[in-house]
């Protein structure tokens, strides 16, 4: 049972009263944090294909940064794969503490080949490290450029992203193919990359 001190002022003709002190005023806690949504689309500034032995290097990767029908290419053979087109400097600008909850890719490609023809690798990387699980698909490229969609707008690909990363020059998405039969070209005209969630608001 609590207990109270109680004190005594003086009152009317020097009387005194009994006074009990007032309860301790408890704060209201603070308010939660407003969550917004945020998305930015991006394309890379830099791009290159790395050197690896038996595998078929892309011609002009810088120009996979602009869709301008300008394309990188590799000339394939069959049975043989090319190497792994790195595209960076995404430049970022994901707002500090924010989620990533959603991560969609857009590829514009083509194949002088319309059969045999499909992807080896597709990542999400902070170069040379790979960040993501493989979406690649086996469907055969198309002969003319078309835009193929990895991901979606609530698919993380397995990654759990934060600002630092994100926002970091070695952010990157890799890309590489492979032909089953016949010779001919691999292109791609241009990538982009879409990152979805929800920052402090």
């Amino acid at each position: 049972m609590a207990r109270h001190r109680l004190s005594y002022a003086t009152g009317h003709m020097g009387l005194k009263t009994c006074k009990t002190p007032k309860p301790p005023v408890i704060p209201p806690p603070p308010p939660p944090p407003i969550w917004v949504p945020w998305s930015q689309t991006r394309y890379p500034h830099q791009a290159f294909s790395i050197a690896e032995m038996y595998h078929i290097p892309w011609s002009s990767p810088g120009s996979c940064m602009i869709e301008d029908g300008v394309v990188t290419y590799a000339q394939m053979t069959a049975g043989t794969e090319t190497q792994l087109l790195i595209g960076l400097d995404l430049q970022f600008d994901m707002p500090v503490g924010a989620t990533v909850d959603g991560v969609f890719l857009e590829v514009k490609k083509r194949s002088a080949v319309p059969y045999g023809t499909s992807d080896q690798h597709v990542w999400i990387m902070s170069y040379p490290d790979v960040l993501s699980e493989n979406k690649w698909s086996n469907v055969n490229w198309p002969t003319v450029l078309t835009w193929f969609l990895y991901g979606s707008d609530s698919d993380t690909w397995t990654m759990t992203l934060t600002d630092p990363v994100v926002n970091h020059l070695q952010f990157a998405v890799g890309i590489s193919a492979m032909r089953g039969a016949a010779i001919g070209p691999m292109a791609i005209d241009v990538f982009r990359l879409t990152l979805n969630g929800m920052a402090p608001g």
